[in-house]
């Protein structure tokens, strides 16, 4: 229950309440209260606890003000009102036990700096699996030498690649080589360009002819048809291109006349 009593100035007041604590929620100054023969100093945020009383009797010491009490029966807890906690002589280091998956993330670039020669130099004990989340690009500097060993190494393998694989290489390259290495050279190709052209475009038949290389110019105006005509067989948009593997004479129709395709072949 709260209560909301006004002291005069020096002066007292009487409540008849009963309950087990009181607690101060506001006042301007200190004030005594009396309780079953006790009697107790408060301020504002002071609270006691008061077994069973029947009546309180407040004496102000100074001037008038108005005070707001909450009484009632059993524990007062308070709630939290956002107060500030300092923490001070913590210790540097703390032992942290970890149970579940920790998810990492990391926002910034990483540096790896005086890395082991031996990579067996570290050894790291994990039971549940590590999931990494990081976010931008790493970069990894590596000072001093890393000495890597390659061994049960297979004579031979069967490598699946689609698409087209690109390596970028700055420096030299060094390759060490022990045994014998047998190269195999299937046939020998040619490339062939042919003159751009525009409009209606007539490619003739090759019979050595491997691949036929057909690009449409990034800066045309609209579809290239390669086929029997305008709507009527392959569309290349502004920039796109077809490898065709066949020997026929192939026709080609640009919607826009001044549209361009350029042309290659590689040949036997």
């Amino acid at each position: 229950m709260r209560h909301n009593i006004h002291l005069p100035e020096n002066g007292t007041n009487h409540v008849n309440t009963d309950g087990d604590f009181v607690h101060v929620e506001s006042a301007q100054y200190e004030f005594t209260l009396r309780a079953d023969n006790n009697t107790y100093t408060l301020r504002q945020g002071d609270q006691i606890n008061i077994e069973r009383f029947k009546a309180l009797e407040f004496h102000n010491h100074g001037p008038a003000q108005q005070i707001v009490l909450l009484v009632g029966h059993g524990e007062f807890k308070r709630q939290n009102d956002g107060q500030a906690v300092h923490v001070s002589n913590l210790p540097a280091q703390q032992a942290v036990k970890q149970f579940g998956r920790w998810d990492m993330h990391v926002l910034s670039p990483v540096e790896i700096s005086n890395f082991p020669q031996q990579a067996d130099v570290q050894r790291v004990q994990q039971d549940t699996p590590w999931q990494v989340v990081q976010t931008g690009s790493w970069q990894v500097s590596q000072f001093g030498e890393w000495n890597i060993a390659v061994t049960n190494f297979p004579e031979s393998f069967t490598v699946e690649q689609s698409g087209v694989f690109k390596v970028q290489q700055s420096g030299a390259w060094q390759v060490r080589q022990s045994g014998q290495w047998q190269v195999h050279v299937t046939s020998a190709q040619k490339y062939k360009a042919h003159p751009t052209k525009t409009g209606r475009i007539s490619i003739p038949q090759n019979t050595k002819r491997k691949e036929l290389l057909l690009k449409a110019n990034h800066i045309n105006q609209s579809e290239i048809w390669v086929g029997s005509g305008i709507d009527n067989g392959i569309p290349l948009l502004p920039g796109e291109s077809i490898v065709l593997t066949t020997t026929a004479a192939i026709e080609a129709y640009a919607v826009n006349d001044t549209d361009k395709l350029h042309i290659g072949e590689t040949t036997l």
